[in-house]
């Protein structure tokens, strides 16, 4: 948001932490519980980039630093770290040698500490910033891709660089695997990217909610009207449902069946309430005339007998899920289509809550395969 805005100075704990001199600004993106969506990112944060690599003192001189890029080719760039391990800037090959070429050049500089000619604003992420939070500031940067590198921190503290090479191939790699798993419907992530994002969250020992979002009469819509009509309703659903702020990520099972998730367990019924409302104001324009003025179809049930449904709700079925209580998305998944049935039950355009804390207890079925959320 600050890059977006053009915000060049801020203050804060996540800059930097208190210090009688304050170190020199650095353009740092740090989101310690990301909000970004993992539809086409999946979970790979900045950490997935991290190499190792050698660092100035801010007060080494520049002869030092013309003398390691002349013994030491291949290296393009150094960060400058103070000795808190505070990131102050970066050195970049091409700009500091060019510099340093221009008349009496380095006669003015080469005594001079390397914090006078460095960049004092390098793109710095934390380890847990999302790819595309990371692909974005570059995008985003008045200095775009001049640049090579993004510095990357843990808590603040310099770990080493991530090479813009890497950014590019892993989400190249990523986008390649969703659109591999994705729903043809509505291009979300289907049932193996879920799964494996409800596991990689009870593995990290997080704290989330996840939301089971299932349309009640749906199959008397698409025998009454068409399949294509249908389609059109899923879509209509999918969009809604991308418009949510707070969801972190939305996945598609199948059929009329979606998948929610957000690490913002106080935003779960907010979600769940704000998808109904939207979802209920906007369905009657899917029927024709006649159906919206009488609020029913004409159909035919489960066991083949003539029967009126009501237009479409939407039933949520939410579960909160505190940090350790459970362990297998398999049961996590149970504990889901328990909620969202409990929602169904109730009449539709409504939500259910399960606490995990209360259904913790893991036994031996919860380990068996089992298809997810049906």
């Amino acid at each position: 948001m600050l890059v977006a805005l053009n915000v060049e100075m801020a203050q804060g704990y996540l800059y930097a932490r208190p210090a009688r001199v304050p170190p020199l600004a650095a353009r740092l993106v740090t989101d310690p519980t990301p909000r970004e969506r993992t539809n086409q990112a999946g979970a790979e944060t900045a950490h997935a980039l991290l190499e190792p690599h050698e660092s100035l003192h801010p007060d080494y001189s520049v002869a030092d630093v013309v003398a390691r890029f002349l013994n030491v080719p291949e290296i393009d760039y150094y960060p400058v770290i103070d000795e808190g391990r505070q990131v102050l800037g970066m050195v970049w090959r091409r700009e500091f040698m060019n510099r340093l070429l221009y008349r009496y050049g380095y006669d003015l500089y080469h005594r001079k500490p390397i914090r006078q000619l460095m960049d004092c604003q390098p793109i710095v992420a934390d380890l847990r910033t999302p790819l595309e939070t990371v692909s974005r500031l570059i995008t985003d940067s008045r200095k775009g891709f001049r640049k090579e590198a993004v510095i990357l921190v843990e808590n603040g503290r310099y770990v080493g660089v991530g090479s813009f090479t890497s950014l590019l191939r892993l989400i190249t790699d990523i986008k390649v695997q969703s659109a591999h798993y994705a729903n043809p419907l509505s291009g979300l992530p289907g049932n193996i990217p879920i799964r494996a994002e409800l596991q990689r969250l009870l593995d990290e020992r997080r704290a989330f909610t996840a939301l089971y979002l299932d349309l009640d009469h749906f199959k008397p819509y698409n025998d009454h009207y068409s399949y294509e009509d249908g389609d059109k309703v899923i879509r209509y659903l999918s969009h809604l449902l991308q418009r949510i702020s707070g969801v972190d990520f939305l996945g598609h099972v199948g059929g009329d069946d979606f998948v929610a998730i957000t690490t913002m367990m106080t935003r779960g019924e907010a979600i769940a309430a704000q998808a109904i409302a939207e979802f209920s104001g906007g369905i009657a324009s899917f029927y024709r005339g006649e159906d919206r003025k009488a609020g029913v179809i004409l159909g035919r049930d489960r066991e083949d007998q003539p029967r009126r449904f009501p237009l479409m709700t939407l039933s949520v079925g939410l579960v909160n899920v505190e940090a350790g209580t459970l362990t297998h998305q398999q049961h996590l998944a149970s504990l889901m289509t328990r909620a969202k049935k409990a929602a169904k039950a109730a009449g539709g355009n409504t939500w259910r809550v399960v606490h995990s804390a209360e259904e913790s207890t893991e036994g031996p079925s919860s380990r068996r395969p089992q298809p997810i959320l049906r």
